[in-house]
């Protein structure tokens, strides 16, 4: 088994260098210290998506310690030559560890490099394991890039004949689709379960129209449309998914695909 650490600075989105560590040298006192650990599997196990990993793969853990807590989290990682196990739309195969749960979780691969995301509706303040994903090699040199990487999205200037615009999946309005908006869209979905007390993750645009306030306390939008982006008039866990989707290619700098994706930073313009 291999373990490495890496210290996040307060103030900063660069990671310092990874350094070689026993399990025991961790100083768990340390705010929001990242390690990686990766293990070569002895027998097959199934992912939690149901893929069967082979015995003599690789499993490479994220996890966190001094958690100080967050609702959205990303990490950039090198994974070199490794062979990353994909999925049937070629998104590394990833499983939610202890501290994010049921989170919705994004991934994506491009050249040796891999991006995983997670969001949830609410903080997550306990340590251990964030992400799991694994690499066909028995024996993988992976460290750490970049942890919560930006990418920008850019601006647009709102045609003659209207007056606003909205980017799908912005939905903070920051100029940056990424696992924060991910997480303000699973928000406004707990609310509505709580006040309509049912199960059902589905938030009726129109609805969320009419208490944007409500729904979106933190950084409201000027239409929550930015939020349905898979534009069927609801907003649901799966524009969330799309969302995450989005912003781990476009970290990796992989293209658009709709079929994971939908429309999501595709511009829309209105008038009022």
């Amino acid at each position: 088994m291999k373990k490495f650490i890496s210290t996040l600075a307060a103030s900063l989105m660069a990671v310092s260098a990874l350094t070689a560590v026993s399990a025991s040298a961790i100083n768990v006192e340390t705010d929001n210290t990242l390690t990686i650990t990766t293990e070569s599997l002895k027998t097959a196990i199934t992912a939690d998506n149901g893929t069967v990993i082979p015995a003599g793969a690789t499993s490479v853990t994220v996890s966190i310690s001094g958690n100080t807590g967050f609702s959205a989290k990303s990490v950039k990682l090198d994974v070199g030559s490794a062979d990353v196990i994909v999925d049937e739309s070629d998104m590394p195969i990833v499983d939610s560890g202890s501290v994010i749960g049921d989170s919705t979780v994004g991934s994506a691969e491009n050249n040796g490099i891999v991006v995983l995301a997670s969001a949830s509706a609410e903080e997550n303040t306990s340590d251990g394991d964030i992400f799991t994903f694994y690499v066909s090699d028995s024996s993988a040199d992976v460290s750490i890039i970049e942890v919560d990487p930006r990418v920008k999205v850019g601006s647009e200037v709102s045609p003659m004949a209207t007056r606003y615009s909205y980017q799908l999946g912005d939905v903070n309005g920051d100029k940056y689709i990424d696992s924060v908006d991910s997480s303000y869209i699973l928000s406004a979905i707990a609310t509505y379960k709580e006040e309509t007390m049912n199960n059902y993750a589905i938030l009726p645009v129109s609805q969320a129209n009419q208490y944007l306030i409500y729904y979106f306390p933190y950084r409201t939008p000027r239409k929550a449309e930015v939020a349905d982006v898979d534009e069927n008039g609801y907003i649901t866990t799966q524009d969330s998914d799309f969302v995450m989707n989005y912003y781990a290619a476009m970290a990796v700098g992989n293209p658009v695909n709709t079929d994971t994706m939908a429309y999501t930073g595709e511009w829309r313009y209105y008038s009022e």
